[in-house]
């Protein structure tokens, strides 16, 4: 959504996704969003091959989603102005539920504590 946003919407006589401040924005989001994936696709394959590793992989996992969410969510906020502020809109849905799966799930920090003493450090 934020991507077809920042295409549409005009500024200064150009769209707002030609400018490369917003590109280089959203390309990180992008990579985020892989990382997450592969993650995540990895942490299937462990579970379903009952790999003694998974619960270091859940925390490693858990961790990236909960804290780039969180910033790619913050982020398109900015990134939609005005419109993105509003309850029309979808992106205080997403920011709910990304803070609450850190109340219920636990938080990037909490993980990344919990993967310091798996790895006794």
């Amino acid at each position: 959504m934020t991507i077809e946003y920042t295409k549409d919407r005009y500024s200064f006589g150009r769209p707002v996704a030609s400018y490369q401040a917003v590109k280089h924005r959203l390309a990180d989001h992008k990579l985020w969003l892989e990382a997450g994936f592969g993650l995540s696709t990895a942490l299937a394959h462990a579970l379903d091959s009952e790999d003694p590793n998974v619960s270091k992989l859940a925390s490693v996992t858990k961790a990236h989603i909960s804290e780039q969410s969180l910033k790619i969510i913050s982020d398109c906020s900015q990134l939609g102005g005005g419109i993105a502020q509003t309850w029309e809109h979808d992106n205080h849905l997403f920011l709910r539920r990304a803070t609450a799966n850190d109340f219920l799930y636990g938080s990037a920090r909490q993980h990344k504590e919990r993967l310091c003493r798996l790895y006794g450090v």
